[in-house]
């Protein structure tokens, strides 16, 4: 094998390195020690589709002119929680997602997932009315 050649596969390896890195930081998958070699695979794969995730939120926040990183998107998302209160004496409920919705929500919009949002609080709205 050329010189070169080694060179960049040595230096790829550093690149594989700081994916796992990422990934254990930002998707806070940890080690984990198996007992099968197919177990240690399967881990691999996770791993490996982490990093496909990770790499496909940035496109996405990038295409949609956003300046956040995956990281700090999945911070601002982590926090989100559908919030529900019943008056007294109804059976209807109010149902909305807590904090500064509409930041959230353009923020899932440009990864592809405000419906989920929206799904939420319509979904939320639809069991308290029955």
């Amino acid at each position: 094998m050329p010189a070169a050649d080694r060179v960049r596969l040595y230096r790829s390896k550093d690149k594989v390195e700081k994916d796992f890195h990422e990934i254990k930081d930002v998707l806070e998958l940890r080690p984990v020690w198996h007992r099968t070699d197919a177990k240690d695979r399967a881990h691999v794969a996770v791993c490996v589709l982490a990093v496909a995730l990770q790499r496909r939120m940035g496109l996405r926040l990038d295409k949609a002119g956003r300046t956040e990183s995956p990281a700090r998107a999945i911070d601002e998302l982590r926090n989100v929680r559908l919030i529900g209160q019943r008056l007294p004496g109804s059976t209807a409920a109010i149902a909305q997602p807590n904090g500064a919705i509409q930041a959230r929500q353009e923020l899932a919009n440009a990864l592809g997932v405000g419906w989920a949002l929206r799904a939420a609080t319509a979904g939320a709205r639809a069991k308290s009315v029955r």
